[in-house]
């Protein structure tokens, strides 16, 4: 249940009511606190991803790839986020995202020992991986039906 006071608890809100995901599918959301009642928890400081990208491309500390044990080919990898989180896709996409994770955090560590810099400051890979990021995120809620 998500608290009373957040926005997501609002009639219209895809938070405001009991999951209704179907068996099988996976909604995620992320939460600042979670307080277990008598019957219930209650999740504050929440928010909807309609993406499990921003979790792989910016959570944790880090994520890591393996080969699918049920995949003979090699096609398909599982990429495992901080040893808990983890999820099956296609091997090269499973690299890419690796890659662009390693990038973002060099160009993460770049603007905040020189801030006064902004893009300016970071490498040509930093920067694309930026604008890269942005792309796939606006693409993933312009995907999803929430």
């Amino acid at each position: 249940k998500i608290h009373v006071s957040s926005v997501n608890a609002i009639k219209g809100q895809p938070l405001n009511a009991k999951c209704q995901i179907p068996r099988g599918e996976i909604e995620f959301v992320c939460f600042g606190e979670m307080v277990k009642g008598s019957h219930f928890f209650t999740l504050s400081q929440t928010t909807h991803l309609p993406s499990p990208l921003p979790l792989l491309l910016l959570c944790g500390t880090s994520l890591s790839i393996y080969p699918a044990s049920d995949d003979g080919n090699g096609s398909y990898s599982v990429l495992n986020l901080d040893d808990w989180i983890i999820f099956k896709c296609r091997t090269d996409e499973a690299s890419r995202l690796v890659v662009l994770r390693k990038r973002l955090e060099a160009a993460f560590w770049n603007a905040i020992s020189a801030p006064w810099q902004g893009m300016k400051g970071l490498t040509p890979k930093e920067q694309d991986a930026v604008e890269t990021l942005g792309s796939v995120l606006k693409s993933a809620v312009k995907s999803s039906d929430v």
